[in-house]
């Protein structure tokens, strides 16, 4: 409670301080009394009087009981103009030195931060003083001035290494401490890494179908314990998919950018073979796959692995050598094995175009997601 009255009271701060001077002026305009006039019936000089009424002083309880006794107005009515404007003063300095603070903090932190992005995503506003708050939040710390320091650190300086041009570390970084921040506010079922045969079942189903596949996977993870955040790319940061822990909850992070099924399912089952193969034996790693990321990346022994799950997971490697051993493959062909094996015909439809230069011409699969 006491928070949101200061968070509330941020905004009741006003442009600027009102004397009780200027009150005073407007009664004396008010009963057609002139300044000297009242400074008589109080017993004050005029250049007193004057002096208060242009807030050079302030009302005292005696000037207020003098002003009680000639305008017929409370002393309290007097005093309590005068707290309010002392108050009123003292915020106004309070909140300009906030934000003298906030300025000078938001010039050394914001080169390490995707700024475009995160307005675009509705994090950052252009206030300062708020906008740091916002930081603190997304990226989980007490002092943003940090950031830099977390922005360079060593887990991310492969992505600076990595040989893609245009890869900004800081964007990377972004994208990643947002998707950690939306993956906290989600609820989702108990994970229980020994259900994966019926998560993988259910997800079969969903693929098969083809109808609004991305809803659906995100519902049939989220039944098994498993977030699943899809987040817009920042610019210069081409994630095409990332797996962490979120509390006792795994999560999936992949870009809302697919059009093709093939590319969706193969990007959710390589993340799948890192939360079902790594992140069960280690809640501290961290999983972040770039498009077309350096050979060495790729070849890296958890790269690989997550690579063949989703192989084999997608399609049972048995059956698929068996399937192709057929010789040319017509489309009915490929829609007959895919009813076989409970998957969309666009899936093996992909990996046969992987080992061709071009598709033999009687077949022709719609590869859209739906």
């Amino acid at each position: 409670m006491k928070r949101l009255m200061e968070d509330s009271m941020t905004y009741l701060i006003p442009g600027e301080a009102i004397h009780p001077g200027e009150h005073i002026r407007d009664e004396l305009g008010a009963v057609g009394m002139s300044q000297v006039d009242l400074a008589r019936r109080m017993g004050v000089q005029p250049s007193q009087l004057n002096e208060l009424i242009h807030g050079k002083r302030a009302v005292t309880a005696t000037v207020a009981l003098l002003l009680e006794q000639v305008l017929g107005i409370d002393a309290e009515y007097w005093m309590n103009l005068q707290t309010r404007f002392e108050l009123s003063r003292a915020r106004i300095e309070a909140n300009y030195r906030t934000r003298e603070a906030a300025i000078a903090h938001w010039a050394r932190v914001e080169e390490s931060l995707p700024i475009k992005y995160l307005k675009k995503q509705g994090v950052l506003t252009g206030d300062p003083v708020g906008d740091l708050d916002a930081l603190r939040k997304v990226y989980g710390v007490e002092n943003v001035e940090v950031i830099e320091q977390r922005v360079h650190g060593s887990r991310y300086e492969r992505f600076r290494e990595s040989g893609r041009a245009g890869v900004d570390v800081a964007s990377v970084f972004g994208w990643m401490k947002l998707a950690r921040h939306k993956a906290d506010e989600e609820g989702v079922g108990a994970f229980q890494p020994e259900a994966w045969p019926d998560l993988e079942r259910s997800l079969r189903g969903v693929l098969s179908a083809n109808r609004e596949v991305k809803r659906r996977t995100k519902e049939v993870l989220a039944e098994f314990g498993v977030k699943l955040i899809y987040l817009e790319r920042a610019e210069k940061a081409p994630v095409d998919g990332a797996a962490f822990w979120s509390g006792q909850h795994p999560v999936i992070a992949m870009p809302w950018r697919h059009t093709r099924l093939d590319r969706f399912a193969a990007t959710l089952y390589h993340q799948l073979g890192h939360v079902y193969l790594h992140l069960v034996e280690d809640t501290e790693a961290e999983f972040i796959d770039l498009v077309r990321d350096s050979a060495s990346h790729r070849k890296a022994s958890q790269e690989l692995a997550a690579t063949a799950f989703a192989r084999n997971q997608l399609i049972p490697e048995a059956a698929w050598q068996a399937f192709v051993k057929r010789g040319e493959l017509s489309e009915q062909d490929l829609v007959h094995f895919a009813g076989q094996i409970r998957m969309h015909p666009a899936i093996p439809f992909a990996r046969l175009l992987q080992g061709r230069r071009k598709p033999a011409p009687q077949v022709d699969i719609d590869r859209t997601i739906r």
